[in-house]
């Protein structure tokens, strides 16, 4: 067992502080709180038991041995376990791992259950205010802190904080908050490499926990770079257990990090005793995110600039609502808010450079040609092999945010194109079940990252494509895509694969079900049913998701698949096909999505103005080409007044025809005297 060498000394102290309450000529002792003390060399961490509803609960590390722990109790009332007087230095055998106990003190019966974690790390902290309050209050506070981490036999790390924060956008809504952690100089951490900023992911949605381990450790397998590394803790704060975590490498330029130029630094350098984040703010900074104007840059005044401007730059896609609260950034033509993450504060000259190179992107990509005005193909702009690469990651993870939020592209110095890294962000993915555009993630058929456009919400750029679809439309990156997915992704992704990810899931099992009981992710607090739960979770959702995922694929990416689009040509939606298509296939055409105030869909048409193929909706068209698009046709008529039977000339004719039958019907009566 872990520890079994180092451990000096595993004390598990009840520490009863028995009070007087008055009720009814009574006098009662209670027991008022729990702990246990976790004594490795010289460091010690004290764990608080827990109250669930009407149950306590001492949430454990795994990584420990109970064999040899003794309990020690202070207490002026007898105390007793299932009718077992509970004395100093009596055994661990009284409180057994994941039984429940009746701890009686004063006539006052408690119900307690010690549940032990999978054999993993914990990571302590204790805030020096000795509260979580302030941190939970707002997501800017900053905490400092005392953090201490057990692992392999010893404790491997007592060091300060510069402080904890909250973190996150959406995932710091919930109540199993996420958080940042800063150390004052670069630390390292279970080997993953030196650095200051490092990261806390709280996994809250996800009922595995393990879609970001999934997630970040297939995109190492398939080659993205600058991949963020993690482990697997479980935390304890100010004494408390609050969960199992996902540590990770922040997302930041440094040498272990994202290994580009620092920009930022060499800014630093040119405005020695200048506190650049004090700085005033220039450019667009727009707070209502609907008034937002395409084609800005926002920045912060820095009096000096380095010589060379051109990197590194790390830029990240953002939702527009989310756009505002970041320092630097620019808004393309097309409106897609792109913040500058590094540097965090850029300059005028360095924001508008870095605008200007993404907008000639920009503007080749969303061309027809894939040509810009200025004669430039779109691939010219990015290293290729990567954007392929994250785009075949982003779509077979079927991730929610694929392509305008929480999406990385850098651009190091001397370097004249962008490259489509790191990832970031994957607890709704991998057949995790959320609804957006008609489409439920959770299904493992049909497009997504391809069809998927910038945002569902009311904006600037509602029903514009993201970088990820206008990509997929160009035809030669479709065939890099169905080629790399032929040779690198689809042999990687076997049986054996989604089998390894099963085992660990089975070791980290005990360290789920205890989050599970502790969050009540199954609305039990049963281990056991949780441990079972969390497991079959696994194989039924994720791992069946990752293997018809890969089916769906393998299909489209056939060497003959090729692909729809719809058009609005002038109204606006969004319609995308998700089905797997085929050269020579016979596609039968939906019905628009598109709306057009004012006006009627009539048909569609392989040409905008109307000039090139029409088709109705539910006819047949026979697939002859790697890509089509379908125009929307408009029309102000409306269609119920345009079929067989109510065209304006019939109507005519039939009103003719009804009013000659009534004056017939007027004389009928009088036929019979003649």
């Amino acid at each position: 067992m872990l520890y079994c060498k180092k451990i000096i000394s595993l004390v598990l102290c009840l520490l009863m502080l028995c009070s007087f309450a008055f009720a009814a000529n009574a006098v009662t002792q209670t027991l008022q709180e729990l702990s246990v003390v976790l004594t490795v060399g010289t460091s010690s961490q004290t764990i608080r038991w827990t109250s669930i509803a009407d149950e306590y609960f001492l949430f454990l590390p795994g990584d420990v041995s109970l064999e040899d722990a003794v309990l020690q109790v202070e207490a002026s009332a007898t105390v007793e376990a299932d009718d077992k007087v509970i004395a100093d230095g009596s055994s661990l055998s009284v409180l057994p791992v994941g039984q429940k106990t009746t701890l009686t003190c004063g006539g006052v019966s408690y119900d307690l259950t010690v549940l032990q974690s999978s054999a993993i790390p914990s990571l302590h902290i204790a805030t020096e205010s000795g509260s979580m309050e302030a941190v939970h209050a707002s997501k800017d506070h900053k905490e400092p802190a005392q953090l201490t981490i057990f692992a392999d036999d010893k404790v491997v790390l007592e060091k300060e904080l510069e402080y904890i924060k909250g973190r996150g956008n959406s995932t710091w809504s919930l109540a199993k908050k996420p958080y940042n952690i800063k150390f004052d100089k670069k630390t390292d951490l279970f080997g993953m490499g030196k650095a200051k900023k490092w990261s806390l992911l709280a996994n809250h949605v996800d009922r595995s926990l393990l879609r970001n381990h999934i997630a970040l450790s297939l995109a190492q397998d398939v080659g993205i770079p600058y991949t963020s590394s993690h482990v697997y803790v479980d935390l304890y704060v100010n004494n408390e257990y609050y969960g199992n975590y996902c540590l990770t490498e922040s997302v930041e330029i440094g040498e272990t990090r994202v290994d580009i130029a620092d920009l930022a630094g060499d800014t630093e350098d040119v405005n020695e005793g200048v506190e650049l984040d004090e700085l005033p703010w220039g450019g667009d900074h727009t707070a209502d995110y609907t008034k937002q104007k395409p084609g800005t840059q926002k920045w912060v005044e820095i009096p000096n600039d380095p010589d060379d401007i051109t990197g590194g730059y790390l830029l990240e896609f953002e939702m527009p609502s989310r756009y505002p609260f970041e320092i630097s950034g620019f808004v393309t033509d097309r409106g897609q808010p792109i913040v500058i993450k590094e540097p965090e504060c850029a300059s005028e000259a360095q924001a508008k450079y870095i605008a200007a190179l993404y907008q000639e992107f920009e503007d080749a990509v969303f061309s027809a040609t894939g040509f810009n005005d200025k004669g430039k193909h779109y691939s010219e702009y990015i290293d290729m092999e990567s954007f392929v690469r994250m785009y075949l990651f982003q779509e077979y993870v079927k991730n929610l945010d694929a392509g305008f939020t929480s999406f990385y592209i850098c651009k190091d110095r001397n370097s004249d194109v962008f490259v489509a890294a790191p990832v970031w962000d994957f607890d709704h993915s991998l057949g995790k079940s959320y609804n957006a555009y008609g489409m439920n993630l959770a299904t493992a058929s049909g497009w997504w990252a391809s069809v998927l456009y910038q945002s569902n919400e009311e904006s600037i750029n509602l029903y514009q494509s993201t970088i990820l679809n206008a990509l997929f439309r160009q035809d030669g990156f479709f065939e890099s895509a169905k080629k790399m997915w032929q040779t690198e992704y689809s042999p990687l992704l076997t049986k054996e694969y989604t089998d390894n990810i099963y085992a660990f899931a089975e070791t980290m099992a005990d360290a789920v079900a205890m989050n599970c009981v502790y969050w009540n992710t199954y609305s039990t607090t049963d281990f056991a049913k949780c441990r079972t739960r969390a497991l079959n979770y696994m194989s039924s959702t994720v791992i069946k998701f990752m293997k018809d995922r890969k089916a769906f694929m393998d299909d489209a990416l056939t060497d003959d698949g090729v692909r729809v689009f719809f058009d609005p040509n002038g109204g606006t939606g969004a319609q995308f096909n998700t089905t797997a298509l085929h050269l020579g296939e016979n596609y039968t055409l939906p019905a628009s999505k598109f709306t057009n105030e004012g006006m009627f869909f009539k048909e569609w048409n392989t040409k905008p103005d109307g000039t090139g193929k029409a088709y109705k909706e539910g006819s047949k068209m026979l697939l002859r080409s790697i890509g089509t698009t379908l125009y929307a046709q408009w029309t102000d008529q409306d269609p119920n007044e345009l079929n067989d039977y109510n065209k304006p000339i019939l109507k005519d004719m039939f009103a003719t025809i009804l009013e000659l039958f009534r004056k017939v019907a007027a004389y009928l009566p009088y036929i019979h005297q003649f």
